[in-house]
C-alpha cells in the first residue's frame, strides 16, 4: 500500500497508518554527538545499507555499552501494552518524537523513557519507527524477535496522538 499523501487542506498526512511493518536487524553503532542533527551520516547509510544488502529493511543501532538507541533515521517506540516506551541512550531527539511525547502526555496515555537491551524485546508486544514520513510505522521484526501485528495498540496510540499535534501556519 503507498503512504498516506498529504490532505490538502492542512499539507500533512491525511493518516498516519498504514505503512508496511518493517524487518530491521541491530548493529552495534554510535552515531557521533547523536544529540545533534547533523551531516555526518557516512556511518548510519553505511549501516542501513549493509542491513538491506542482508535482507533487511533498516538498522536499529544499539550502542556499546548493550542499549538500544534509535534507527537510521528514526526513533523507536516500544509497547509494553499499557505503555510506550522510548529508549534512555543517547540519541537525537527528533521531532517527531517530541510532539508525539507532549501529545501523548495530553491525550492521556502514559509513555516513559527506559534502558532497554535487545534482551528486553521479546517480552514488549509491538515496535514502531517514529519519524517526520509517518510518526507510528509499525516493525514486524527485530532480528528474530517478531512483532506480528497482533497487538496493534502502539500504531493505533501513536495515531491517535499524533492527531492531537497542533500544526502552525507557515
Amino acid at each position: 500500500m503507498a503512504p498516506p499523501g498529504p490532505d490538502a487542506h492542512s499539507g500533512r498526512a491525511s493518516r498516519p497508518a498504514p505503512w508496511p511493518a518493517l524487518r530491521v536487524r541491530t548493529v552495534t553503532y554510535e552515531r557521533e554527538l547523536p544529540h545533534l542533527k547533523h551531516a555526518a551520516t557516512l556511518g548510519l547509510t553505511y549501516q542501513t545499507l549493509q542491513a538491506r544488502k542482508s535482507g533487511f529493511d533498516d538498522v536499529l543501532f544499539v550502542g556499546r555499552d548493550g542499549f538500544v538507541r534509535e534507527g537510521s533515521v528514526w526513533n523507536a517506540a516500544f509497547w509494553d501494552g499499557e505503555q510506550v516506551l522510548w529508549p534512555d541512550a543517547p540519541v537525537l531527539p527528533g521531532i517527531t518524537m517530541q510532539l508525539l511525547q507532549a501529545a501523548l502526555t495530553r491525550v492521556g496515555v502514559p509513555w516513559s523513557t527506559r534502558r532497554l537491551t535487545t534482551g528486553d524485546l521479546p517480552a514488549l508486544r509491538a515496535a514502531a519507527a517514529t519519524n517526520s514520513h509517518c510518526p507510528n510505522q509499525p516493525l514486524a521484526a527485530i532480528d528474530r524477535v517478531l512483532f506480528p501485528g497482533g497487538d496493534t495498540g502502539l500504531t493505533e496510540v501513536l495515531a491517535a496522538a499524533w492527531a492531537e499535534v497542533p500544526w502552525d501556519s507557515v
